[in-house]
């Protein structure tokens, strides 16, 4: 269930990257190449890869495959973003003995995603309060600052 609203929410933001990034430029899809095609057309007629039996996950990979550098980079930071708040959110519902509700999460991912992380951040804020949110934002920043910057975020700066 989590791996399909994973992949739901990674195919509807690529495809809205691409469809972004075509009506904007001359970008045109990158070609997948000859073997990559014939692994596909094996794929489907053998199911090799790990995620080729979940048909979501598959064509989630396929819209991937599809993006240039600049789209991936794209979905990788919204991802990054959304990843982000929603640990935020788990965190500070653990610190208020609050028990996180997969509604909220689905909510903050697609805010973030779709509409901007203010918008995402800005939902959190209103979920768990104002007091909560900033009370424990500097320790939630504490424990994952090991993490270092992303490669993504590296490559976009």
């Amino acid at each position: 269930m989590v791996q399909e609203f994973c992949a739901e929410l990674l195919q509807q933001l690529s495809e809205g990257v691409l469809a972004l990034m075509q009506s904007q430029s001359e970008t045109r899809l990158k070609s997948l190449g000859l073997a990559s095609v014939k692994d596909k057309y094996l794929s489907k007629r053998f199911h090799r890869r790990w995620y080729d039996p979940n048909k979501t996950l598959s064509q989630s990979i396929g819209v991937l495959y599809s993006l240039p550098p600049e789209g991936l980079a794209a979905v990788c930071l919204k991802v990054s973003d959304s990843f982000g708040l929603m640990g935020l959110y788990s965190y500070v519902c653990s610190q208020i003995d609050k028990v996180p509700q997969s509604d909220d999460l689905l909510a903050i991912s697609r805010a973030s995603m779709f509409h901007g992380v203010q918008e995402g951040e800005s939902l959190l804020v209103s979920m768990v309060g104002v007091v909560p949110y900033e009370k424990f934002l500097d320790a939630f920043k504490e424990l994952v600052s090991g993490c270092g910057e992303t490669p993504v975020r590296q490559y976009m700066a």
